[in-house]
């Protein structure tokens, strides 16, 4: 297989196309206009991918120079696979004793092909033999093939040999069968002479039909703006009426602002886990450790400790696996981090700009890492100037036309209206005429407020959706860390005599362990524990699991024994301990 060579097609590197009525009009041969367009996709260092329901030697016989052309060949709607080093079935062949159901019909390798018309018999012999087969149409034409298999399946397997994310590929088709196709991609894209059905299903409908329109698409990726998929898509929450509030889930950029602890982290992790979740490659930049559930999701790996893999290591995960990786950097010290990320740096923009990988950036605290990412130069280069998810509470590191770069901004403040810095923001992304919010459109502290152009989707506020994994702001600290002396929490006794002084949660629970009923009782009576929790950590939830046990003891429902079990099992459930 052809190998991805540098290049700036952003993260769209592989074009996946139907052939009759997509390649082709009127003829059995794509036009030179089109062979031109995707040779010029290819030198520009992006795959082509031929996806037919044609047979493969039927192929050959209308069109002997396809492998000239293009990098892979999906044959027989998904049932076989053509690469210049062989030819590949992916399914067992369909049963031939249903040929004498019509006498029309033709044998591929895998499947049967004809013409419609001939559904009603071959159907009943279908019923005879009893196997699971499906028929699947196209136009006139008809295919009897595995049950499962499809353009979609056929596509996959291409895609992973040939190293490419599906979220790194754009499919074009115009008929009933390529739905499947078209799904299995990016982003989808009709020919302007497609079935309504598709068109209706596709992301953008091409205004030319046929070779036209394939050309006219590989100009649209090379020159044009960004493609978006309409059918995927990160949710942020919900806007008012419940209409949702989302954002692209590629080639986009977002910056989230807001003052600290006002949960940038909680929707930078909301976006992590959803863009996880869905397939795609994502880097985490973590610098105060906040992001280690994420490790639960599948594909997922963290890195943390002092001694972090080699940056060429963590950029191999995404040239060859698709895993994303959480680089929890909170027990380096700033000299070490520095360091680190310049090289880390050099690594994935270099895998970045071969393999369009990872898809997503997120870089949490981007005030204190952007300068080693070089995140100015990065957006400004086509080739990895997308894909990135910035949270800070200091947009003022960013020069001015780094700023125009980002394609939606969110703030998340817990007094309003925004800052006048934050302000411009909002209205520089925004459509023209954006409302922004005031003290009285504010009822809670999970509100924020997204402006994006309108071709992107709506801007307005949002109540913040919860997360799949349990979050908590900078983790390592409070659970194994120094806190700072004004920060610790005193444990008193009634007498208000120091009892312990505690500088992190694993203190914490070993002083719970120990401690007297009598400064329990004290704690618990005025809230103290909860509100430490709340205040200093800025985490409501466990305060709020924290205060009911608090309350319990203060009014004598449980007793201290049952006090400091649930106390430990509160902290160790919520913080991993």
């Amino acid at each position: 297989m052809r190998a991805l060579e540098t290049n700036a097609l952003g993260c769209l590197r592989a074009i996946a196309t139907d052939y009759d009525g997509t390649l082709t009009h009127g003829s059995d041969q794509p036009s030179a206009a089109v062979l031109t367009a995707l040779g010029e996709f290819r030198e520009s260092g992006g795959l082509v991918i031929l996806v037919t329901g044609r047979i493969l030697a039927e192929l050959f016989t209308v069109f002997p120079a396809a492998t000239e052309h293009v990098d892979a060949i999906v044959a027989e709607n998904g049932a076989m696979l053509w690469q210049p080093d062989g030819v590949t079935r992916l399914a067992d062949p369909v049963d031939r004793s249903l040929l004498a159901a019509d006498g029309r019909l033709r044998a591929g390798e895998v499947i049967l092909a004809g013409p419609a018309t001939a559904r009603g018999a071959v159907l009943d012999d279908i019923r005879r033999v009893g196997w699971d087969y499906q028929l699947i149409f196209n136009r006139a034409d008809m295919m009897v093939a595995p049950a499962g298999v499809s353009k979609g399946s056929g596509l996959s397997e291409a895609l992973a040999e040939c190293g490419v994310s599906r979220h790194s590929a754009v499919g074009i088709g115009d008929a009933e069968n390529d739905r499947a196709l078209l799904d299995a991609c990016e982003v989808a894209v009709a020919v302007g002479n497609a079935v309504p059905s598709l068109a209706s299903f596709a992301d953008l409908l091409l205004p030319e039909p046929d070779g036209a329109g394939v050309a006219q698409l590989v100009s649209r990726i090379t020159q044009g703006p960004p493609l978006h998929s309409r059918r995927r898509r990160i949710s942020l929450g919900a806007m008012a009426h419940g209409i949702p509030a989302t954002i692209p889930s590629s080639q986009f950029n977002v910056l989230l602002v807001g003052d600290p602890g006002s949960g940038k982290s909680h929707l930078a992790g909301r976006c992590a886990e959803q863009l996880i979740s869905r397939g795609y490659c994502i880097l985490v930049i973590d610098p105060e450790g906040d992001h280690g559930a994420l490790g639960q999701l599948r594909g997922t790996v963290v890195y943390d400790g002092p001694h972090l893999p080699p940056p060429g290591q963590i950029a191999g995960h995404f040239s060859t696996r698709f895993t994303s990786v959480v680089l929890d950097l909170s027990s380096l010290s700033p000299t070490a981090t520095q360091s680190y990320l310049r090289d880390l740096a050099t690594a994935v923009n270099r895998a970045r700009a071969r393999f369009g990988l990872p898809h997503w950036i997120i870089d949490d605290e981007a005030h204190s890492s952007a300068g080693p990412l070089d995140i100015t130069h990065r957006l400004a280069d086509r080739s990895t100037g997308w894909g990135y998810c910035l949270a800070t509470y200091r947009p003022d590191w960013l020069d001015r036309e780094s700023l125009t770069r980002f394609d939606a901004v969110i703030a998340l403040q817990e007094t309003w209206p925004p800052a006048p810095g934050y302000a411009d923001l909002l209205a520089a992304a925004g459509p023209p005429g954006l409302r922004l919010p005031t003290v009285a459109d504010i009822a809670d502290r999970h509100i924020a407020f997204l402006a994006q152009g309108a071709e992107s989707g709506p801007s307005g506020l949002f109540g913040i959706g919860r997360r799949m994994t349990k979050h908590h702001r900078h983790w390592r600290k409070y659970v194994v860390g120094s806190m700072p002396q004004h920060t610790r929490f005193f444990l008193r006794s009634d007498d208000d005599e120091v009892v312990a002084v505690v500088s992190n949660l694993t203190q914490l629970c070993d002083v719970l362990l120990t401690c007297p009923d009598s400064a329990l009782r004290h704690h618990a009576r005025n809230t103290e524990l909860s509100r430490w929790i709340a205040e200093v950590m800025h985490d409501r939830v466990t305060a709020e699991r924290i205060r009911a046990v608090e309350t319990g003891l203060d009014t004598e429902d449980i007793d201290a024994r049952s006090a400091r079990a649930a106390l430990i099992g509160v902290l160790h459930d919520e913080y991993r301990l």
